[in-house]
């Protein structure tokens, strides 16, 4: 439960947490052109860039896991015509025969004997 509880305080509602931390960061840069910021306001101002910069990781994480989630869902959309080229490919590439001394060898077992050699 603890879990649940952890993910609804960290993903819910991120696009209004950016907006907000991007506010607020903005005024402190707004501010340090006209004036020198104080030691509490630099660290408040590094503080909120930390916390822009999770914030940007665990939405990166959440955007990448639903893309997956997608893609397990959906399969990829090309897999029946890549199955198809490869499997005409792998059709024309078989041996089917050898021409050993003039003499052609249609037979599996004769061809294994010829490779001995």
């Amino acid at each position: 439960m603890a879990l649940k509880d952890w993910h609804q305080r960290h993903s819910q509602n991120l696009p209004a947490k950016f907006l907000f931390l991007k506010e607020k960061i903005s005024a402190f840069d707004l501010k340090g052109e006209t004036a020198v910021l104080l030691d509490d306001e630099v660290e408040e101002l590094h503080g909120l860039s930390e916390d822009l910069f999770s914030l940007s990781r665990i939405n990166n994480s959440i955007c990448w896991q639903q893309s997956r989630a997608q893609w397990f869902s959906e399969g990829d959309a090309n897999t029946k015509f890549f199955l198809a080229i490869m499997s005409n490919r792998k059709r024309r590439n078989v041996v089917s025969s050898f021409l050993v001394n003039g003499v052609v060898t249609p037979r599996f077992s004769q061809h294994k004997n010829f490779l001995k050699r």
